[in-house]
């Protein structure tokens, strides 16, 4: 079947909040398969208190970022459910109750569950509950780690009756184990929010807000921030109502993207300086700004652009270190002196669609590739991995064991050490995954470092354990 490029009149819809969540190709050029195959890790699943009680749950775990000190993601749990006291014995009273939590899994710091900033957490009949935030999304490389978690409200009622109310607010995890949790208090006329990604004393995300309107798709407006001891907000380009960040590099430099009504379709990938917080206008196109390394490595950043996986290098025109991100139109010269540079990554074999959603400071960069978007990814696509330089990507399930029940249909970060974090069904069920893919060429680089990742772990498939 003849290769196709991933459509550039293909729209994608975008994500609000956080990270998202087939066939094989032949692997690209330039990644020799070592006998027989990479290992993998599954990311698992954490003090478990029941197994699966009800079919309808999925029981499952997620990762979404890695650094050099670990990775993070999320997991499902059941957890017990006291009954309350007073409650006739014959009222349906479920045991236990479905909940998410927020994991880091590291060799350093140890596999922990994150806990909620404020505990404990009631169910709506007032009985505390072991109840689980929300998820982690970001991890520096000292393993501090952000996401989101659930602040509790309560409401007296009058006659010792009280019930409660519950948002989700930006929340910040030590290294700590146990680890200790501070929630970023949420400003004054918004009502929820949550951290994506970390840097240093730089944690970036998303604060909501009631807009007013009666109308579903604008009921919410959503600005991104930048939290470095206080809250600045990073207004979105002109034309478009809601900004998101979802990554900070240690520069201060944030990618994500701008939008209008509560989907981003027609959404726009977008950069913030790191002084004024001033949104940068990336050139002509639509789509989403997933991840930025380090200025120190050569700033490069990476995303979706009209449904294809791209990779944007800023220029230095005058040589005083004042950065061009903008991407000029002409084809006969996209990436000349005065312009930044970009890349378009295209798909694997008969894929219409692909999306970067990592990049180290060696220039490798993870994704997926696929046939259909929704909120922002890539839905049932194959996990992909370019090496630098390259307009081929890999498919990750190529470089695994077919034995071992995985299919991996999405690498969202990549660490300095060439080890990738995702998502994936492991015997048809939702898992987070580890794999430390180096390329021969760079062995020195990537594989004495991965080591630390294979401690304590098996040849071929093991648990995050």
């Amino acid at each position: 079947m003849e290769r196709k490029r991933c459509c550039v009149d293909r729209m994608a819809v975008f994500a609000l909040i956080a990270g998202v969540l087939g066939t094989s190709a032949p692997a690209g050029a330039g990644i020799a398969l070592p006998p027989p195959y990479y290992d993998i890790h599954e990311l698992r699943q954490l003090e478990r208190t029941y197994g699966p009680l009800d079919a309808n749950y999925p029981d499952g775990s997620w990762g979404y970022d890695i650094s050099n000190s670990g990775a993070v993601g999320a997991y499902t749990d059941w957890v017990d459910n006291p009954r309350p006291e007073g409650m006739p014995p014959n009222f349906p009273w479920p045991d236990a109750v479905f909940t998410i939590k927020a994991a880091r899994w590291s060799d350093e710091h140890g596999d922990t569950t994150l806990p909620n900033a404020s505990e404990p957490i009631h169910n709506p009949w007032g009985v505390p509950i072991d109840a689980g935030s929300t998820g982690a999304f970001g991890i520096d490389d000292s393993g501090t780690a952000c996401g989101g978690s659930i602040r509790e409200t309560a409401h007296e009622l009058g006659g010792g009756y009280t019930t409660y109310t519950y948002s989700i607010v930006p929340t910040v995890w030590d290294t700590a184990n146990p680890p200790d949790a501070t929630d970023l208090d949420l400003p004054e006329g918004y009502v929820g929010g949550v951290a994506n990604g970390i840097s240093g004393s730089n944690v970036v995300g998303v604060l909501t807000h009631k807009t007013g309107s009666s109308d579903p798709n604008t009921a919410y407006g959503y600005t991104a921030f930048r939290h470095g001891g206080a809250y600045s907000y990073l207004d979105p380009l002109a034309g478009y109502d809601n900004s998101v960040a979802r990554r900070v590099n240690s520069e201060g430099y944030t990618v994500g993207f701008c939008s209008t009504g509560m989907l981003p379709g027609g959404g726009k990938f977008t950069l913030w300086g790191p002084d004024s917080g001033a949104a940068y206008d990336l050139g002509p196109g639509a789509g989403d700004a997933f991840d930025i390394n380090d200025a120190k490595a050569g700033t490069v950043l990476v995303g979706m652009k009209d449904g294809e996986a791209f990779m944007l290098t800023p220029q230095d025109p005058n040589g005083d270190g004042e950065l061009v991100f903008y991407v000029d139109v002409d084809p006969e010269d996209p990436c000349n002196n005065a312009n930044a540079c970009i890349d378009m990554l295209g798909c694997l074999q008969a894929d219409d669609v692909s999306a970067a959603y990592g990049i180290n400071n060696h220039g490798w960069v993870v994704g997926a590739s696929g046939d259909t978007t929704q909120y922002g990814g890539i839905v049932d696509g194959r996990a992909c991995l370019w090496e630098p330089g390259s307009d081929t990507p890999v498919d990750l399930n190529t470089l695994i064991d077919p034995g071992l029940g995985w299919e991996l249909v999405s690498a969202n970060a990549i660490n300095d050490r060439g080890c990738i974090v995702g998502n994936g069904y492991l015997d048809g069920k939702p898992r987070g995954f580890v794999i430390c893919v180096p390329e021969p060429a760079s062995a020195a680089l990537f594989g004495a470092a991965a080591l630390g990742w294979l401690r304590r772990r098996k040849r071929g498939h093991s648990r995050m354990a």
